[in-house]
């Protein structure tokens, strides 16, 4: 997982996140169960929820990270 589960950021993990808990399906500051609100993206906007695998922001996300774990990068050469 690339960010915590409770405020859907990047960056940081479950342990470290003092952040609001976000609903998984529409980013709103309530608890996901029980949602019937539509998808909508805390980084994109509506179409999908914050968790899809298809989000942009996600597979940048994934990139970034894959980049800072070979070794051969550091976080200002990738920036």
């Amino acid at each position: 997982m690339l960010g915590p589960t409770r405020c859907l950021l990047f960056g940081h993990g479950d342990i470290s996140c003092n952040g609001r808990a976000r609903c998984r399906k529409c980013s709103g500051y309530h608890d996901t169960e029980g949602c019937v609100r539509e998808d909508h993206c805390l980084f994109c906007g509506p179409g999908h929820c914050p968790t899809s695998k298809q989000c942009l922001a996600h597979l940048q996300a994934v990139q970034l990270q894959e980049l800072q774990h070979d070794g051969a990068h550091s976080l200002l050469d990738i920036k």
